[in-house]
């Protein structure tokens, strides 16, 4: 029996996964217990093998669990899956690191959800902390990661009022995901976009107008090129940018400015209005 088992857990996992993606997450939950109960027996007598895979089946019933409003079970899982990915990095650092951190930000994220910031703020330096050794050791490989955490730890410093922490954060996301995007500007642009919008509402936020609106600027330069090409998927996005923009314009008094915006936002909402009809 053990030669099939690892085949029937990870059918499980990969229906759990389709019933996720599908919105099905009671049933999803149900066929990754079934998948995290093989990978268990299955970890007791070959650890190296399994191990990993029961390490990221506690991950992604973590993400479910959370996902459906479960927080402290969630963490529960989280725990578990972080538990088991440092017993493996004790006889392989190298290979088990990029577990670690995905789980770090993972509860990152969990403990701002809990009002936990603290907590969250250990996570996510710890993801920080191994993501920046990875992507200077496999280069392109975490790099994309390494920005996505700093991004979070933005996000976290905003709301804890650090403001200067959370501005550092955000800039370096920015470069980072500018420097991805001149390779792969399809995957990377709309994030360079979202760490420019946050720049610019951070400042506009402290006051700093101008140096919002150069941000803001930035943002909406890509988020156009890419609604051209993609209205749809790339509407909201936008509008959110001009929102933010917008709202800059009228404090500044900057009529025409605003003027325009609007009617831009107009368009942009006349996409959104057909695609929901």
């Amino acid at each position: 029996p053990d030669t099939y088992m690892p085949h029937v857990a990870g059918i499980f996992d990969n229906i759990g996964n389709l019933l996720k993606n599908m919105g099905h997450l009671d049933e999803a939950f149900e066929n990754n217990e079934k998948a995290l109960e093989i990978w268990n027996k299955l970890s007791q007598s070959y650890p190296d093998a399994y191990m990993p895979n029961l390490a990221m089946t506690y991950n992604n019933m973590g993400i479910l669990l959370k996902n459906m409003g479960y927080l402290d079970e969630a963490l529960e899982y989280y725990e578990e899956a972080l538990r088991t990915y440092q017993k493996l990095s004790q006889t392989h650092p190298d290979a088990y690191m990029a577990g670690m951190a995905m789980i770090h930000n993972n509860m990152g994220v969990l403990m701002i959800d809990t009002g936990e910031m603290d907590e969250a703020l250990v996570h996510f330096k710890n993801a920080l902390e191994i993501r920046r050794k990875l992507s200077q050791s496999y280069s392109n490989a975490y790099i994309p990661d390494l920005a996505m955490t700093l991004i979070n730890m933005g996000v976290l410093m905003r709301d804890m009022g650090l403001i200067d922490e959370a501005l550092i954060h955000y800039k370096e996301a920015m470069e980072t995901y500018h420097k991805l995007s001149q390779s792969y500007p399809d995957a990377y642009m709309p994030n360079e976009a979202l760490a420019l919008n946050n720049i610019g509402a951070l400042l506009a936020n402290i006051g700093k107008l101008d140096e919002a609106l150069e941000y803001y600027s930035k943002s909406l330069e890509i988020r156009r090129k890419f609604f051209q090409r993609y209205p749809t998927a790339h509407a909201q996005e936008l509008m959110r940018v001009l929102r933010n923009a917008l709202n800059v314009y009228e404090k500044l008094g900057m009529k025409e400015k605003a003027d325009e915006c609007r009617r831009e936002m107009e368009r942009v909402n006349e996409v959104l209005q057909r695609a929901e009809s």
